[in-house]
């Protein structure tokens, strides 16, 4: 267990360390600083045991902790995100245009139909879907995304260019079934 004193050591020690860290996936420097803090704060409230001494096994802790804080700030953002794109949410948009009934209802059906193919792809590959959400609504960068599944720059853009390849076959099977 960690106490007070060797958390002002890690902290003071540590805090630039696990910043420089978080912002490689996060853009925002006050929401790596954000992220940083959760790092310590579980530090200190976990019952694990820490040598101090093994310099390299601490940083190691800190950096995995670091992930696992960015991992978290990440899925409540995309939750925060997928909360805007409901149906309900993208319909108000279209009703301040004043439009035509039948546009709105055509628009409504058009936004229902990308948000279920979008559940598909969420519920079919997950994997596929985060990356699609951090590359393109989050604006991560390619790079780290890359970095942050093990996978190469290559091997991602595939992956994005097939995975939007699946979203149009499956929004058109939904709107034109033949």
């Amino acid at each position: 267990m960690i106490d007070n004193e060797d958390l002002e050591v890690l902290y003071l020690k540590y805090r630039k360390f696990s910043v420089n860290f978080a912002l490689k996936y996060v853009d925002q420097v006050d929401v790596a600083e954000d992220i940083s803090q959760d790092v310590f704060y579980k530090l200190y409230t976990s019952s694990m045991e820490v040598n101090l001494e093994n310099e390299i096994m601490v940083r190691g802790l800190i950096k995995k902790v670091t992930i696992n804080c960015i991992k978290d700030y990440q899925k409540s953002a995309l939750v925060r995100r997928e909360q805007q794109m409901e149906p309900d949410v993208m319909a108000e948009c279209f009703e301040s245009k004043k439009e035509s009934p039948e546009e709105m209802m055509i628009q409504r059906q058009d936004m229902d139909n990308r948000w279920k193919v979008i559940q598909m792809l969420r519920e079919k590959s997950p994997e596929n879907y985060d990356i699609m959400m951090k590359t393109q609504y989050e604006e991560q960068s390619p790079d780290s995304v890359a970095e942050e599944y093990g996978l190469s720059r290559n091997t991602l853009n595939n992956r994005i260019f097939r995975t939007r390849d699946w979203l149009k076959k499956e929004l058109r099977r939904i709107t034109h079934p033949d």
